[in-house]
């Protein structure tokens, strides 16, 4: 279990295997992730590089978007091509772009935790 601290008194314990992604949203981070089998948000006041550097020794967040942090193993589909990827992520209509900035450390992430691409 880590914390996941935000700016004011508010901060998340959470098992960063349960962490689906992050979104950065203005000056507040959305926290997507499952409590028990409950798909769950929580809303803190801190930027994504914070979050990032809290989860910097976990392989399985990855940057994607100077908006997103993905937990790669919720991701159910990847489409696109090295111009553009988008992904699906597991159990939500939600579908995440990776920006060309980040497609290559992507696609390495991938290829290293056995994910297939298309």
């Amino acid at each position: 279990m880590i914390t996941l601290q935000g700016d004011s008194k508010e901060s998340l314990i959470v098992n960063p295997l349960d962490i689906m992604y992050v979104e950065s949203v203005g000056n507040y981070l959305s926290i997507v992730y499952f409590n028990d089998s409950d798909l769950c948000q929580k809303r803190l006041r801190s930027s994504l590089k914070d979050i990032e550097e809290t989860l910097e020794s976990f392989p399985f967040m990855v940057h994607i978007h100077r908006a997103f942090l993905v937990n790669i193993n919720f991701i159910t589909q990847i489409s696109g091509n090295s111009a553009g990827y988008k992904v699906n992520m597991f159990s939500t209509d939600k579908v995440l772009p990776v920006s060309k900035a980040n497609v290559a450390a992507f696609r390495e992430k991938i290829k290293e935790l056995g994910k297939q691409l298309g």
